[in-house]
């Protein structure tokens, strides 16, 4: 199974860095914000780190000759994200509690929702380390997006502050819980009740 998972792998990565090849290199640090509002960027910053964790929303609208592609990329995601990485490991980022793309407005608009561990700035560049082709399969299927792709890491930003609108209610039943934590609390609710020999028991207590 982890060779056939390895060769999936492969295969999604070979077609994101075609899909999301950037579409004019030499334009990276050219890209100009088409919206920049700097009352709403500070408002959304004010927003932040409060706690833990932080809610993301962006909305964008989406190119129309490009709707059928981005419905098929999508789908690679989601699937990929199901079947491909373990839970809580986006892309091997493992500071997502929550994250999800929607085409709304009858196919004119794309909408991501997130919820993650750390600041705005760090959750962007573990995305760009991490995916960029990924990311650039999906948003340069819509307006605006910097034709240098999110290599052009200041660019990518800027765009992602354009288009982010305000959490108007934003709720955390756990607002110091992290990914991680999360995680080690439910191996550890787990072995409580099992028989446990020496060895389980130190590995227990290693998790406390």
């Amino acid at each position: 199974m982890n060779l056939i998972r390895e060769i999936l792998l492969v295969i999604i990565n070979f077609l994101a860095s075609i899909l999301g090849k950037p579409e004019n290199r030499s334009e990276i640090g050219q890209y100009t914000s088409v919206k920049a509002d700097l009352a709403q960027s500070q408002l959304l910053a004010n927003a932040e780190d409060r706690f833990v964790q932080n809610s993301m929303n962006h909305l964008v609208d989406i190119k129309p000759e490009r709707i059928k592609r981005l419905k098929i990329v999508l789908f690679l995601v989601n699937w990929a994200g199901q079947y491909l990485f373990p839970p809580a490991s986006l892309v091997n980022i493992t500071t997502i509690h929550f994250a999800r793309w929607l085409i709304i407005d009858e196919g004119k608009r794309l909408l991501f929702l997130s919820n993650y561990d750390g600041s705005w700035d760090n959750y962007l560049n573990d995305f760009v380390d991490r995916a960029s082709d990924g990311l650039n399969s999906i948003w340069n299927n819509t307006m605006t997006y910097p034709e240098g792709g999110a290599q052009d890491i200041g660019a990518f930003k800027q765009y992602f502050r354009d288009y982010q609108t305000p959490s108007l209610f934003y709720y955390s039943a756990y607002p110091e819980q992290t990914v991680q934590t999360s995680l080690k609390d439910q191996q550890i609710s787990k072995m409580i009740g099992t028989n446990f020999d020496r060895a389980a028991i130190e590995e227990w207590l290693k998790l406390l």
